[in-house]
Formats: structure tokens, sequence, C-alpha cells
């Protein structure tokens, strides 16, 4: 019979099983993303084999197909979640634009793009319990992600240096990333550990392993010279000088000493120095400079002054979801753009390609969502990561790539969605870092 006792306990085997192997599916599928994120999940790219499939997408899907799978699901917590309803919003705007002006066809291909914006958002809010049980773990795993990237890439490097005898930068160090990508998750990781080490008082062996720890990080930035990751990564460290000097001398001196680790390293060998300054001063000489055949700084400078006629008579409901390349590659052509409309450049500015894109509406969430925070009881350091994103945001069109928009909804979701506002009555749900 049904409710026999034999039956019954039949039944609850079947759920504690199905509860447990969700579980287990939920927790290694996080971990799995986590890992590949800083990677852009293209860790079968980063062994040299030709045509490997971005993994990011495939490990999202498990996240989500755990989350649905572990029982007591509850959508209307994630409903009442002010930042799920902001990214929902968001999302909305981009599916309307897409459907609005392309066939149904094209819609569903641009749409799937941004499906992360709610994917994500309602993963982590609908199982606040687990990520904020599990952040340590999930935090070592992206950490782990960005170790073994940097140790493949060293390898590709030291390769490098003894075939050609100098030292790689930018692409030639960067290899199969976007040097910004990977230098945004570096001074991330390199935020949360100083932010960590800050607050302890260093022994001598301590200090010693956190200046190798510290200087490898600040090295790998140094290589892969992204301008914009170098200058926020000074304000970082500019920062972080006053957190130490009120620490103590022994703590500020040891975080001095993490600057000189990578200058110890090249100065020793006097044709590396000369060709490694040479490079640098390659890299920043475009700060002043204008020039209409470079993808550099030269070309966002020329997009910003080029704003307004970007935008003109689309600055309402913007160019459509999905004709934004189109339309670009006309704007460049006619003003003699041709290395920009030959490589099919956005705006490199995320801010200006949202608007472009959905319109004035899209600018106003996506401002609410990026500066909203700043006025929240969230920790210092996460706003300094906020920063971070913002800073990025001004020179790349990060939420144009599937990696930058896991990226940046990991931590936001993590660091911001689950803390309440300042006038909340409850205490803040926080993941410490």
């Amino acid at each position: 019979m049904l409710n026999s006792p034999a039956s019954s306990v039949q039944i609850l085997g079947s759920v504690s099983v199905r509860r447990k192997w969700s579980k287990f599916l939920f927790r290694w599928a996080n971990a799995l993303l986590f890992f590949l994120v800083p990677m852009n999940g293209r860790i079968i790219e980063l062994v040299h084999i030709e045509g490997g499939p971005n993994l990011i997408p495939i490990s999202l899907w498990l996240v989500f197909l755990g989350a649905i799978l572990i029982p007591s699901l509850r959508f209307k917590p994630v409903w009442n979640n002010k930042f799920f309803k902001l990214f929902f919003f968001l999302f909305l705007l981009y599916a309307l634009s897409a459907f609005w002006f392309n066939s149904i066809s094209e819609a569903f291909e641009v749409v799937s793009r941004k499906l992360s914006f709610i994917i994500i958002p309602f993963v982590v809010f609908s199982r606040p319990g687990f990520y904020l049980k599990e952040a340590v773990f999930l935090l070592r795993a992206y950490g782990f992600g960005i170790l073994f990237a940097l140790l493949l890439l060293d390898i590709y490097g030291l390769r490098f240096y003894l075939s050609n005898g100098e030292i790689p930068f930018y692409a030639a160090y960067s290899d199969v990333f976007h040097p910004t990508y990977l230098g945004l998750n570096i001074l991330l990781f390199l935020i949360a550990h100083l932010y960590r080490s800050a607050r302890v008082q260093f022994t001598w062996r301590s200090g010693i392993f956190y200046v190798i720890i510290m200087g490898a990080l600040l090295l790998h930035i140094f290589l892969l010279l992204s301008k914009a990751i170098i200058i926020v990564t000074a304000i970082v460290l500019l920062y972080f000088s006053v957190v130490y000097a009120r620490r103590g001398w022994r703590n500020l001196l040891v975080y001095f000493s993490v600057f000189l680790l990578p200058f110890f390293l090249i100065v020793p060998v006097p044709h590396l120095l000369d060709k490694s300054a040479e490079k640098v001063k390659l890299r920043f000489e475009e700060l002043t400079q204008s020039k209409q055949d470079n993808g550099s700084t030269s070309f966002r400078t020329l997009v910003l002054k080029n704003a307004p006629e970007i935008i003109d008579e689309h600055w309402l409901f913007g160019v459509g979801f999905g004709n934004e390349t189109a339309y670009l590659s006309q704007f460049y052509q006619e003003r003699g753009w041709e290395h920009a409309r030959s490589r099919s450049f956005n705006t490199h500015n995320q801010f200006l390609q949202t608007w472009l894109s959905i319109g004035i509406g899209g600018l106003f969430i996506l401002a609410i969502l990026i500066f909203g925070p700043f006025m929240l009881q969230i920790s210092p350091i996460v706003k300094l990561m906020l920063f971070s994103f913002v800073f990025i945001f001004c020179t790349e069109a990060m939420l144009e790539r599937l990696s930058g928009i896991v990226l940046f909804l990991l931590f936001y979701s993590l660091f911001v969605g689950l803390t309440h506002s300042l006038k909340s009555k409850r205490k803040p749900r926080t993941i410490n870092i």
C-alpha cells in the first residue's frame, strides 16, 4: 500500500538521495564556475588546444540546475530583493529592445547573451544560506583559478623569454586572455589579501610569505601592462598605504617591501631593464596622443569626444540591442576610422555602450546598480572593489562579454546583493573576505 511504513521510508529515502546529489552538484558546479571565471572559461585553450569550448556557460547551467533541483526553492525572497529587480528590469530592456529592432530569430540569439543578468542573481538570492556558508570554499576556488592561469602563462612566458631573449608584456604575455579582464581578476584577489593582511600583525615569517605572494600578484599586473589596471592598482595601493600606516611600522615596512620584488627580478639584468622600460614607455605615451589607427587609449579618447554624435538622435531608446556593431561600423566608416571599423570595435565604455544599445532607461538602471551601493552599509573594501569595476567600465564595455558579465554579477550578487541597505533594521548579511 502507498501509505505503508515501507512505502514512506522508500519515498523519504529517494528525497534524501535527491537532496544529497543536488547539493553535491550545486556545490561543485559553483566551484567550477568560480575556478573558470579568471580564465574566461577558456581553460582548454590554455593548453593550446585550438577551438576548445568556453566552459563558463556549461558550468553556469549546471549551477542553475543544481539550484532548481534542491528542494524548498522559494521565489518570493528572490523577487523581493531590490537588486534582483534592477537586474531583471535591465534584462527586460535588453529583451524588448532586441525584439523591437530585430527579427524573432535574431532577437532570441542576442537575448541569450544576457541571460546571466537574471540567472546569477536568481541563483545567489534563492540560496543565500549556501553562499554565506560556502563563501570561503568558493573564493578559494576563484583564487586557485587565478593562480592556475598565471602559472600556465608563466610557463608560456618563460618559453617566450628563452626563445626571444626578452620578457613578454601585454598581449604577448596574456596569450589567450584579455589583459584588462585578467588584470581585474588579479586586482580583486590582491585587494582581498591586502585587506586580510592589514587586519593582522606580521611576524617575520608571515611577513616574508606575504611579500612573496603580494609581490607576485603585482608582478603579473605589471606584465599584463593594461594601463587601466595599472592606474586603478596605483590608487588601491595608495589607499592601503594609509591603512597599513595606521597598523604600525612593521606592517608598513612589509607592505612597501612588496613593491620592490618585481624590480629585484629585473634590475640585475641590464638589457631586460632597458627593454622593459622601453615597452612601458610605449604603452603609456599614448596618454598624450590621439590617433585614429590605434585601438588603445587614443581610440577611447576619440570615442568620448564624439559621444554626443554617437548617441545623437538615439539617446532615448538606443539603436536596439544587437544593432550596435552595424551602427558603429557605419559611424567609423564615415569618419575614416578604418582600424576601428575593421576590428568591429565597440565603444570601450560600458556606460556609453549601454546607452547606445537600449537607451537612457538602461543607462539609468546601470547607474543605480553601480553607484547606489556606495550609499549602503557595506564593507569599505567591497566599495573599493566596486570602484575598480567602475574605473574599468569607463575603459571597457565589460558587460558585452560573458566572462565580464559573470565576474561582475558574481561579485555584485555576493558582496552587494546579500547586504541590506543602510536604512534596514536587520543586521547586514555580509561575506567575509
